[in-house]
């Protein structure tokens, strides 16, 4: 149904935007300006905060959601695991090699049904594991992660991956994972789907600068390098 179209539609979209995120980040698309990952994020959500904040005054969707305090307090956590969710999955795409970072987060799925049977309550089936084993089956089929493939005697010689990088990737499974539990709590609040686009958009464009700051991003230092991204 139409649900099965949306999920597709926004598989290839994600895919998309890994491209142009590991291109940036990594400097080939841009020789002369390579991108850091808070950087990204911060472009990246500006331009989304723009035009889901106008899809909602069309739409007369009120932007911040219900006015209900404890919904906006998760909904400001939803935006923050988003936030941790885009920079570490940029940084994994920079510094590994695209397979291993998307291998490493698309094991988000699992990792969320899995959650959804400890903190939610949600029936674990037979089927729901086979489709699991299926999932991580056909990613690592389709991504040849050269370190998996070295282990099972499938390469010869396995690459040196950037321990950060894997940490990051797996950071960005987690907190996918979150992101997801958190929309299927919030289900029953009449919460708005651009809602929880409005708050990963607007905790991005505020926290992103700052953890540019503290992490020495040196974009900071060029308020003139603009870029769609």
């Amino acid at each position: 149904g139409l649900g099965l179209l949306c999920m597709l539609g926004g598989s290839l979209c994600f895919s998309l935007m890994a491209l142009v995120a590991a291109e940036l980040g990594s400097g080939r698309a841009t020789p002369h300006h390579k991108f850091e990952p808070f950087e990204l994020v911060f472009w990246r959500s500006l331009f989304m905060l723009m035009i889901t904040m106008c899809s909602s005054l069309m739409k007369g969707v009120a932007p911040l959601g219900p006015k209900v305090t404890s919904t906006r307090l998760i909904l400001i956590f939803r935006g923050l695991c988003g936030v941790g969710f885009m920079a570490t999955y940029y940084y994994s795409l920079a510094v590994l090699p695209m397979s291993d970072a998307v291998v490493l987060t698309y094991t988000s799925p699992v990792l969320t049904a899995l959650a959804a049977t400890v903190f939610l309550g949600e029936t674990w089936h037979s089927l729901d594991f086979l489709g699991s084993a299926l999932c991580l089956t056909g990613v690592m089929m389709i991504g040849k992660p050269p370190i998996l493939f070295h282990l099972l005697g499938l390469q010869d010689e396995a690459a040196e991956l950037s321990p950060l990088g894997l940490l990051a990737a797996s950071t960005a499974a987690l907190c996918a994972t979150c992101v997801y539990l958190i929309i299927r709590i919030l289900k029953d609040r009449d919460v708005h789907s651009l809602v929880f686009v409005n708050y990963l958009a607007l905790a991005a464009v505020v926290t992103s600068p700052l953890l540019g700051w503290a992490f020495e991003e040196s974009w900071l230092r060029r308020p003139n390098a603009w870029a769609l991204t």
